[in-house]
């Protein structure tokens, strides 16, 4: 694939082992921060002598009061990483990001995870077309293995929760994570941007909306923005049968695909690319080098000898 270690900023070795605990965290000098939102900011660091990402959560900086209870046991210790920890310990997916330790300091709390940098609007104009339907399809598998294997939603799926690993898309975060029952009691109306919360979630609930069960419902809609927002800029062009947008889009969540049915379309099936990185990663070939990678893709693709 084209979007290389060089484009991420930094060039990176081959991936060691998981981290250990006593190693030591550490902020190389004048390092700019990737990444600031609201409740955290994201940072390259060395974690022992692993170049790693850490996500810096600072408690003093969030107002959490009764309504974004959204994961109780979170948010009554205060600390807002424990709502990323436990589901990253226990989720290990080639497609979810990959959780390496956690650690205190007197900056706040540090989410350690392999090194990404965050999905931008920059990052897509730099790549192919045929990347970007990788991505999207790596995204899906990955929000489809959550549905069916841990059952659970999202819940937050837009540009900010993705991340790139050596070229790869990865799904992180997972703040507002859980069961279709934990978002009903809570209301995703109380911790989302207006923009991420689905019809079936604004104004009163309805007795479709109070009986719906579907851990795909939510996140399916707001994948389907993600995907209308990138047509719009014009960074992906398919004609309307290729991708199910508008039934992803439905106002009626049951209406709406599950994520092997989104797999399955034609846009991702008749794409070369993403068959030939499909058809690999089912061989284990992604894991050459990635000039090895690269090459062989683009020969696999193309048909070049």
């Amino acid at each position: 694939m084209g979007a290389s270690e060089s484009k991420q900023g930094i060039s990176g070795t081959a991936a060691a082992s998981e981290g250990s605990s006593k190693a030591k965290l550490t902020f190389p000098q004048n390092t700019q921060p990737l990444q600031v939102t609201t409740i955290y900011t994201l940072r390259d660091a060395y974690f022992g002598k692993r170049l790693v990402s850490a996500f810096t959560y600072d408690p003093s900086q969030l107002e959490l009061d009764n309504k974004q209870e959204f994961l109780p046991k979170a948010i009554k210790v205060k600390f807002p990483y424990a709502i990323w920890t436990p589901k990253l310990k226990t989720i290990r997916h080639p497609s979810v990001l990959r959780f390496i330790d956690c650690k205190a300091s007197s900056a706040g709390f540090h989410l350690i995870t392999e090194r990404v940098v965050p999905l931008t609007v920059e990052y897509l104009e730099e790549i192919s077309e045929d990347e970007i339907l990788v991505g999207l399809y790596d995204i899906m598998v990955a929000l489809h293995f959550l549905h069916s294997q841990c059952h659970i939603s999202h819940n937050n799926v837009k540009m900010g929760s993705i991340f790139v690993s050596n070229g790869r898309w990865v799904l992180g975060g997972m703040e507002f994570t859980g069961t279709v029952a934990e978002s009903k009691e809570t209301g995703l109306t109380s911790v989302l941007s207006q923009e991420l919360v689905p019809p079936e979630h604004q104004g009163k609930p309805t007795k479709t909306t109070q009986e719906v069960q579907l851990p795909h419902a939510v996140d399916v809609w707001q994948y389907g923005k993600f995907v209308e927002k990138l047509v719009q800029d014009g960074l992906l062009h398919f004609g309307t049968t290729a991708l199910p947008l508008n039934a992803m889009l439905q106002a009626d969540p049951m209406k709406r695909p599950s994520g092997d049915a989104i797999l399955e379309s034609d846009l991702f099936l008749r794409n070369n690319t993403v068959s030939v990185v499909r058809y690999c990663r089912l061989k284990g070939l992604d894991k050459l080098q990635n000039a090895e990678w690269s090459q062989y893709v683009f020969h696999a693709t193309f048909g070049v000898t």
